[in-house]
């Protein structure tokens, strides 16, 4: 009779931990892959941030960080490709030493990739003279966007993993839901080669804590079952 109670009470365990809310990331990074190889692969001088924090409701920021240490380099286009998710251009922040515009002058495909086809209202470029205007090492830029009805940071976060389904070519592609593939194209770099990078899978996606605790609290469960069993099991 207590096996059972017991039994019941991990089952009941598991279903409030696979159905109750989980808490949600607020902030979810990138890796950029070089796309076309003009010069060495830089991929790891290079991240997107994409999150929530300092936004509006109905809004998200995406970072693009160029970090100290590597070759020369400067990001001086940046490109959406965005079916549903991003609704309209908000705003652009940066660390300072970074002038970009967002206007009519924005650009149009990212160099050296057939199949990427941007959202023209959305990217944004590097005020002249470049380089030095656009995202070198040691800089960033922030741009806000406001979102699609219906769309929130899990929704770009979706978006993500199905744009780089896409990319790769995965038959697990879905071109009936939302999709959002992300490039930038880097000059200035040594021997005065350019090349243009592409968004790639998450660096980090972090458990919630309502789950990890529950599948902590779940395994002490099954202990304490296991050893009601036994000691029913075990003769007197």
């Amino acid at each position: 009779m207590m096996i059972a109670s017991k039994t019941r009470l991990l089952c009941a365990g598991l279903g409030a931990v696979l159905f109750a809310p989980a808490a949600l990331a607020d902030s979810v990074s990138y890796s950029f892959s070089n796309r076309t190889n003009n010069y060495l692969d830089l991929s790891s001088q290079f991240k997107l941030t994409v999150s929530d924090d300092g936004v509006g409701a109905g809004q998200v920021g995406l970072l693009f960080e160029n970090f100290v240490g590597g070759a020369s380099s400067s990001i001086a286009n940046v490109y959406f490709e965005d079916g549903t998710v991003f609704g309209s251009f908000a705003s652009m922040s940066d660390g300072g030493g970074v002038e970009f515009g967002h206007d009519a002058g924005a650009p149009h495909d990212p160099p050296g990739i057939n199949d990427f086809v941007s959202t023209q209202s959305l990217s944004v470029n590097a005020d002249n003279p470049k380089p030095e205007n656009g995202v070198n090492p040691g800089e960033w830029l922030r741009v806000v966007f406001n979102l699609q009805t219906g769309i929130d940071f899990n929704g770009v976060i979706s978006a993500l993993a199905n744009g780089l389904l896409k990319t790769n070519g995965d038959p697990g592609y879905n071109s009936q839901v939302p999709s959002l593939r992300v490039a930038f194209h880097a000059i200035g770099l040594p021997l005065g080669e350019s090349d243009t990078y592409m968004s790639e899978g998450p660096q980090n996606i972090p458990l919630p804590a309502p789950l990890g605790l529950g599948i902590v609290g779940l395994a002490g469960m099954f202990v304490m079952v296991r050893k009601s069993r036994r000691s029913a099991a075990a003769p007197l």
